[in-house]
């Protein structure tokens, strides 16, 4: 399965800030991150319903963990 890249903003040096000289262009104004919805789409159907899958395994381990 395919992993998402995720285009990060560069950070101003030595501060740990993103700059705000470059954009950051993975998420929307409503603050939906894009990258995951273009790499999801970028996925055929079985592939969308096996990394579905997967979340909700990961789901159901973390309520057996409690």
């Amino acid at each position: 399965m395919k992993t998402p890249v995720m285009p990060y903003r560069k950070q101003t040096a030595g501060t740990g800030k993103p700059s705000d000289s470059e954009p950051c262009t993975a998420f929307s104004e409503d603050g939906v991150d894009l990258t995951l919805i273009h790499w999801f789409l970028g996925l055929n159907p079985f592939e969308r319903l096996q990394a579905a899958q997967d979340m909700i395994d990961t789901v159901w381990k973390l309520r057996e963990a409690k």
